[in-house]
């Protein structure tokens, strides 16, 4: 194959993505117009048979049900299931001041412990009706606050962060956090300076000592720690464990 027929068939491709993507859009713009006015249609078509006002079957299906009879409830959450009506969250965001949203910023891929930790997170935040936004940890620090600035602009009702090492990608991500005006909880790492910042995590220290107390119960008397040098979590148990052992 000559050159010129690689750059004839590179040209070719490009337009063929280009072609795809272009359809992909349109497709998804008239099913975007389409949602919107089904959605409206379905109001109106509630009230209807139901015999009540739209701004009745508005109340109802957007958390004031108490407002009207358990029977005028029921009779509209009925139809309104009949006919598969689903509420426009995005509107009633523009609405309030909370999006629903929780930013998530966590490594991707780092074994069973993370894996498991972030389904059971996913889970919590769902079962509270906030919809998770998860965004891959990266080694670059200009893609971590570029991740943030996404969040942000996005406004979600709060960040999530687990840094997985200690290097200075996570440190500059860490400031930036704390000089935002949001709620932010750290996973398995806590930072106090500049600002203080919220932390789940478990206390490597005392359970470094707890580990200690277990082995000179059990009368051994030369211990071989190994570990990453470095590394917070193993630094911190270490100590706890040579304090007490």
């Amino acid at each position: 194959m000559t050159s010129s027929n690689v750059r004839v068939n590179k040209n070719y491709l490009h337009f063929y993505i280009f072609c795809i993507n272009h359809y992909i859009t349109i497709t998804l713009l008239k099913q975007s117009n389409s949602i919107l006015m089904s959605t409206k249609v379905n109001l109106i078509s509630i009230a209807k048979e139901c015999n009540v006002s739209h701004v009745t079957v508005s109340r109802i299906l957007n958390g004031k049900a108490n407002l009207h009879s358990s029977k005028t409830v029921e009779r509209v959450e009925a139809a309104a299931k009949a006919q598969g009506y689903r509420p426009n969250l995005a509107a009633q965001n523009m609405k309030g001041k909370s999006t629903k949203t929780v930013g998530v910023i966590m490594p991707f891929g780092a074994g069973d412990w993370f894996s498991n930790a972030s389904m059971a997170l996913q889970q919590e935040l769902i079962k509270s009706r906030y919809l998770p936004i998860c965004l891959g940890l990266s080694d670059q620090s200009a893609d971590n606050l570029t991740h943030l600035d996404h969040l942000l602009d996005r406004r979600v009702d709060g960040i999530i962060f687990w840094p997985d090492s200690d290097d200075n990608n996570t440190e500059a991500l860490l400031k930036q956090l704390s000089s935002e005006s949001i709620p932010v909880v750290l996973m398995d790492k806590e930072y106090i300076a500049p600002n203080h910042l919220d932390f789940v995590g478990s206390d490597d220290y005392e359970g470094g000592k707890k580990v200690a107390n277990f082995l000179i119960s059990l009368g051994h008397s030369s211990v071989l720690i190994l570990g990453i040098k470095g590394l917070r979590t193993t630094e911190k148990r270490k100590t706890g464990f040579i304090e007490r052992f």
